[in-house]
Order: structure tokens, then C-alpha cells, then sequence
């Protein structure tokens, strides 16, 4: 049986700040809602109102209290006329709903939402935000009328976090994301993104600041893997012009956001990172595979060292990574593709993306085989107004190692942070470990250091 998770639903009515609330035995309940596990909590809660009550919906917030099993969605009813005799809840005054459904800091927050201070818990705690940001968007487009439909699709959602599709009668959809901490340097890295590189993103509609949110038009779908050849030729190609584009602004793309992965960066956090390494191996519980010892970590710093200088030495320039290259990440419309999410915008080697351009296609990424020297051939022809064919035949061979350590690092404020103790992250990092184990073992690797 499908795992699943139960929710406490305060459903609002906005009109009168009313609570749908169950009859029980004279003490009012708060309804319940099981989703299926590992799913968006907003899309499928707003997905079950709509079938079991025929309303729809928008989640405000979700209030948590360690009190509680169950965690309370709070969430506005957006039908205007619904039919109450069709419905098995009863509009009553938040005060009267049980103390067992509500704790008090639970009701406080409740309150909070209703009367329309959201306090620090941000822009999107509120009734009617929906509506603000439709308003919002039709204010932006002026270039045709926007008429939104009755499908919005939320598939994020908290008081600082958003992500929501609107659906039009004419026209295309749009989207607005927001980002609160630790992820609110998305929200400068996509505008400025978006209006540096256009053509390699969805038009940018609106922005705002206070939200830390932005629209964009819809543009496609996204892939699905494993992604046909000849669309990640296309990808590849479509990815290699804009890293052209903004080969040696990497001073710009740090003032956008993105965050610095930098050769010299990696380098200096070889030995913090390898001493983790230590750590995590030592904890390890599983006997399916053995640790790495300590001697061999160490003998990968020194060769991580020594790689990070040959990339060095090469004097390729730095430019935009995404370190979340996947396939929903990437959209076609039939004619055109862009990249989306951009959360992990980093700085860096631009080779070391050619790993996840290879993985939409396939895990398997010998460079033997046919497609993946396709692959090269195609990004190396993007880079040869820039870079000399020994410069990028070398750059590849590096690129397996360092690629593995780039993604060890990520944004590496989990080094210092209580994450670090985290026994999944440590089994992920373990992971990173051996992949770099493998890659630090091929010939000519070995070779290109030797020399």
C-alpha cells in the first residue's frame, strides 16, 4: 500500500474568516486529508478539496507544533458560490474549534493569518495573496489583456516560498516562484539571468523584491529521462552558447548570486572536505561496501590538489555552472529550449557541467562510447572561438574528478553547519567519495598528472 500523510485542514472562507469545520458530537473538529508520501503537500491538498468538497482552493501556510502528530495546512477556499448542502462542514468562528485539533501557538498563527498580520512568517501567510498576484500580473502584461482561468496549480507553498501556475483563457500561462532562506539569491541570479541572457530562459514578465518572487511565461514542457540524443546534441549546443556568452563575467555572476565554485574556491576546502570524508567513513554502518581508508583519502587530496592545479594552468575561463542540470529542469516548446531552477547557480570551470549534460542521456558515460564523443564534439565546437583543442581535450579528462568534487562541496555551508552530522547527507557524501575514488583511478587521468 502507497505510504501516506494525514493533514489537519483549516479551511478558510475568506468573506467571513470562517473555519470549515467537522461536527463532533457537538465539539467542532477540524477535517482531515491524507496525501500520498514523498509528493508536493500544496498540489495534492488542494487536488483532494477539490474532489471530496468541490472547492477550490489555495494553501496559506502550514503550521507546525511538536505537540501535534499531524501537521495543520491552513488554506483559502476560492470558489465563490459553493453548494454547503453538498458539503459535510460547517462554517464556524476559529475560537470554537477543539483545543485537541488546535494548539495555542497553532491558533495564535491561525489568528494571525485571519485578521492579516502574518508577522515574520512571511508575504505569502496571508488571505487573498492569490489574488494580489494575479492583479500583479495583469498590471506587467501590456501588451494584451490577461484573463485568468479557474485552474491555478500550487505546487509550493509556505509564508516564504511559492510556486504557482496560472492558467488564461488566451495566451500563454504563467508562473510565479518565490524563494525565502537559505534560497533567496535564486530570485537575483533568475532575474538577472533573465534579462542577460534572455534567450536561454522563459521571458521574465515581472519581479518583486519584497516577495522575492518573479513570473515568467510558460515555455513547453520539460524533458523526460532518458532524453533522446538528438535533443540533448541540442541541449548541449543550446547550454555551451550561453556559457560563451558569459566566459570571464565571473564577477558578474557573483554579484547576481551565484555561488562561487571557483577552482581556487574547491581547492582551498580540499582538506575541510576530505577530513569530513574521514568522519563520515568512520561512522559507516553498512557492510554492503567497505570504507574508504584514511590513507587512500589522503592519497585523493593529493590528487584532487593536483588536478585543481592542471585545470588551473589551462587558463580556461570561468563562467555559469547548474549544478541541477536534470531533465525537468530543462523546457521545449518545439522550437526552442531554456533552462529553469536555477537554486544551484555556481561559478565555476564551465567543463565541469559536461557530467550532467552526458547523465540526461544516460548514467553510463564511458567517453568511448559514440554518443558521449558526440557530445564533446559538439560543446568543444561551442568553445573553439575561445579555446585551443589541447586546452579542452585536457579539460576533459580532469572533468570526471573534478566534477564529483564540485557536487561534494555544493554550496558548502554544510560543513559548518548542523547538517554536517545529517547520517543521510554522510551516506550521500560516502557516495561522492567513491565516485571520485573511481574516477581518480582512470589511466588517463594518471597520465595527464604524470605529465
Amino acid at each position: 500500500m502507497t505510504e501516506r500523510d494525514e493533514y489537519r485542514v483549516a479551511l478558510v472562507l475568506p468573506m467571513t474568516r470562517q473555519i470549515l469545520g467537522v461536527n463532533d458530537s457537538g465539539t467542532f473538529r477540524l477535517p482531515r486529508i491524507s496525501i500520498p508520501k514523498w509528493t508536493r503537500p500544496a498540489e495534492e491538498l488542494t487536488g483532494a478539496i477539490d474532489e471530496q468538497w468541490h472547492i477550490r482552493s489555495a494553501v496559506i501556510d502550514f503550521l507546525t507544533d511538536k505537540s501535534r502528530q499531524l501537521t495543520c495546512a491552513v488554506v483559502e477556499a476560492r470558489t465563490k458560490k459553493w453548494k454547503r448542502a453538498e458539503v459535510d462542514l460547517i462554517p464556524v468562528e476559529a475560537q470554537v474549534i477543539s483545543g485537541h485539533d488546535l494548539s495555542d501557538c497553532e491558533r495564535a498563527a491561525l489568528n494571525g493569518i485571519l485578521t492579516g498580520d502574518c508577522g515574520a512568517r512571511g508575504p505569502f501567510s496571508r488571505l487573498g495573496w492569490v489574488d494580489d498576484a494575479q492583479e500583479w500580473i495583469k498590471s506587467a502584461v501590456d501588451h494584451h489583456d490577461v484573463d485568468f482561468t479557474d485552474h491555478t496549480r500550487q505546487l509550493n507553498a509556505c509564508g516564504t516560498f511559492a510556486l504557482v501556475r496560472f492558467g488564461t483563457k488566451h495566451g500563454p500561462a504563467y508562473w510565479l516562484k518565490a524563494v525565502g532562506e537559505p534560497n533567496t539569491h535564486e530570485f537575483t541570479v533568475t532575474t538577472n539571468l533573465a534579462r542577460n541572457c534572455p534567450e536561454y530562459l522563459a521571458t521574465l514578465v515581472c519581479a518583486r523584491s519584497d516577495w522575492n518572487a518573479w513570473v515568467m511565461e510558460e515555455v513547453g514542457q520539460s524533458l523526460r529521462r532518458p532524453v533522446p540524443l538528438s535533443q540533448a546534441e541540442q541541449v548541449v549546443t543550446k547550454f555551451a552558447e550561453m556559457q560563451t556568452k558569459l566566459a570571464g563575467r565571473a564577477q558578474d555572476l557573483l554579484s547576481f548570486g551565484c555561488i562561487d565554485h571557483r577552482i581556487e574556491v574547491l581547492r582551498v576546502h580540499l582538506h575541510e572536505l576530505i577530513a569530513y570524508l574521514e568522519e563520515a567513513m568512520e561512522r559507516q554502518v553498512s557492510t554492503k561496501v567497505s570504507p574508504i581508508s584514511k590513507c587512500r583519502l589522503r592519497e585523493l587530496e593529493d590528487i584532487l590538489r593536483d588536478a585543481c592545479a592542471c585545470m588551473l594552468e589551462l587558463g580556461i575561463p570561468d563562467s555559469l555552472i547548474h549544478n541541477d542540470l536534470n531533465p525537468g529542469n530543462i523546457l521545449f516548446d518545439g522550437s526552442r529550449y531554456v533552462f529553469a531552477d536555477w537554486c544551484e547557480a555556481y561559478v565555476g570551470n564551465p567543463f565541469l557541467v559536461f557530467q550532467q549534460l552526458c547523465a540526461l542521456v544516460s548514467r553510463d558515460q564511458d567517453e568511448s562510447l559514440p554518443w558521449v564523443r558526440q557530445l564533446r564534439v559538439l560543446y568543444k565546437h561551442k568553445w573553439s572561438a575561445l579555446l585551443a583543442e589541447p586546452q579542452m581535450e585536457q579539460a576533459f579528462t580532469l572533468t570526471p574528478l573534478l566534477a564529483v568534487l564540485s557536487c561534494l562541496y555544493g554550496r558548502g555551508t554544510w560543513l559548518t553547519s548542523s547538517l554536517r552530522d545529517d547520517s543521510e547527507l554522510q551516506g550521500y557524501k560516502r557516495s561522492l567519495a567513491r565516485y571520485m575514488d573511481r574516477a581518480a583511478q582512470n589511466p588517463r587521468l594518471i597520465e595527464a598528472l604524470w605529465h
